[in-house]
């Protein structure tokens, strides 16, 4: 019996020295940082090396000052995030499976605040109805506390439609000092879409449905502008395949 537990105690540390690496070609690292630029929130897809597997999207969250190895397993829960609300507080959405024979959720259990290691998780739960993708281009923009906002204006400059999203949600694809991309995820509330789903009295979650949406400017855009804003930037693979 002693011995069992002593190989027990051993193999428990053999493998709790190893580091277990993901393995297949890095397609893309995105990273989001907080406000007050403490807190560095990383996400990786790989392909799968088999020819005919799917990839592994990671995230991963550290403070400013650790070092990201995109090949570890991300360390953040299965959440749709959508941006920095203040400095410790990050806005996400968790998607639940639509169930055939739904029940009622309590209108209490659709939204929650709790604490994530050293700042806040602001919660929406809901369910998805898959997606779409999207285009809309832009002539000016402007920026809110936590949001950016895209404008499309007529002859006369006056403002004929907008885009509006928190910061975290768009990212930037930057070369030579100007955006070269801009892609956006956003969510929208289905309503009366399904017929049992009426506002104010639902069964099961709130249907959302989302949008891949690629942003285009009018004109040369500067990434000067986005300085020092909490939205999320593409970074180089180079260093990592």
């Amino acid at each position: 019996m002693k011995y069992r537990i002593l190989t027990l105690i051993f193999l428990a540390l053999l493998f709790s020295q190893c580091t277990f690496e993901i393995e297949g070609e890095i397609q893309h690292i995105y990273k989001l940082s907080s406000p007050n630029q403490q807190i560095d929130l990383y996400e990786c897809f790989i392909e799968s090396p088999m020819a005919f597997g799917s990839g592994k999207l990671e995230t991963t969250i550290l403070k400013a000052n650790e070092k990201y190895n995109p090949r570890k397993l991300g360390n953040f829960p299965d959440y749709v995030i959508l941006g920095w609300v203040g400095n410790d507080t990050l806005k996400v959405i968790r998607f639940h499976k639509k169930r055939e024979k739904e029940r009622k959720i309590a209108e209490s259990k659709l939204h929650e605040i709790k604490k994530y290691k050293d700042f806040y998780l602001d919660i929406d739960h809901r369910t998805s109805t898959g997606g779409g993708s999207g285009w809309f281009n832009f002539d000016t923009l402007y920026f809110t506390r936590d949001s950016v906002y895209f404008l499309q204006l007529d002859s006369l400059a006056r403002i004929k439609n907008e885009l509006g999203l928190l910061k975290g949600q768009i990212r930037l694809s930057i070369a030579n000092d100007s955006v070269i991309m801009i892609k956006g995820d956003y969510f929208e509330r289905i309503e009366n879409h399904f017929p049992k789903i009426k506002k104010g009295n639902e069964l099961g979650y709130p249907y959302m449905e989302g949008t891949d949406c690629e942003i285009v400017p009018n004109y040369r855009l500067e990434s000067s502008i986005f300085r020092n804003q909490p939205v999320t930037l593409e970074i180089s693979t180079k260093d990592y395949n």
